[in-house]
């Protein structure tokens, strides 16, 4: 039974202040991640999500609260980070820039490289190690992102909406790449924000739902779905009812968030 607790955010706020004023983005919000859980964090658009994976990547410090990681970091990287918008480095060649962190991480270059090659069969882009980002679709720099975190074998990965910009189908198939690496165990412990509903549900244990901002954890759902776990459980009646049951909630949030709310998403009519 997995009990160790690998992430602890107790009464956390963020104030941001500006010249203009100050804006509360989290208030009192507290979460608890156990070791090889993956916990998907849903809320409508500005509710602080992000704002909250910032603050666990140590890119960010709260105004108030802790947040403590307690990772076991035995010869890995303790966190990385996957970001929306692909971060990869246009210079660097696929394989270069999947092995940049472990060099990072002070690998020898042919030790680098080998656990790189690994990395990028894993994520489909065998063939590819010598092209460049300018050279890849969208899908394709995304796994690049995606092998590159998970070359580094962290303790702790920190997703923050990195299929969201890529069109529905791709982002499907990057889902269910996430999940076999999952499965596969080169994942121990993880944190995704996403807009996508469905997505929150196929990859996670629990999905916590955030308030409108400032946001705070509003409640925590149990996935009912074991492990390995197929793509496939997004067809069962069994999926469409916890999906229902997390919209009821999420749906009072979403209105008040405004008009640039990002939509949630999901595969098919709520």
């Amino acid at each position: 039974m997995i009990d160790k607790i690998s992430v602890s955010i107790r009464d956390v706020t963020k104030i941001f202040v500006s010249r203009t004023g100050e804006t509360k983005a989290l208030a009192e919000t507290s979460l608890h991640v156990r070791e090889g859980e993956f916990v998907s964090l849903l809320g409508p658009s500005g509710c602080g999500k992000s704002t909250l994976l910032r603050l666990l990547a140590s890119l960010d410090r709260p105004s108030t609260g802790e947040v403590e990681l307690t990772l076991n970091n035995a010869g890995r990287s303790p966190v990385s980070v996957v970001f929306q918008d692909y971060s990869i480095f246009p210079w660097k060649t696929v394989l270069g820039n999947v092995a940049f962190g472990l060099r990072l991480a002070g690998k020898k270059r042919p030790e680098a490289e080998r656990i790189a090659r690994e990395h990028i069969v894993r994520m489909n882009l065998a063939g590819f190690e010598n092209a460049y980002p300018g050279q890849l679709s969208g899908g394709m720099k995304q796994r690049v992102s995606l092998a590159r975190a998970l070359a580094l074998d962290p303790d702790l990965l920190l997703l923050d909406e990195p299929f969201a910009a890529l069109d529905p189908q791709m982002r499907q198939i990057l889902q269910e790449d996430l999940l076999r690496q999952w499965e596969n165990g080169d994942v121990r412990t993880a944190i995704s924000v996403t807009h996508d509903l469905d997505e929150a549900i196929l990859l996670g244990d629990r999905v916590a739902l955030m308030s409108a901002r400032p946001g705070r954890i509003k409640r925590i759902f149990d996935v009912p779905f074991g492990r390995p776990r197929s793509p496939d459980i997004r067809y069962s009646q069994k999926f469409s009812e916890i999906r229902q049951e997390i919209w009821a909630s999420l749906r009072d949030e979403v209105r008040p968030a405004g008009p640039d709310a990002a939509p949630i998403k999901h595969s098919e009519p709520i």
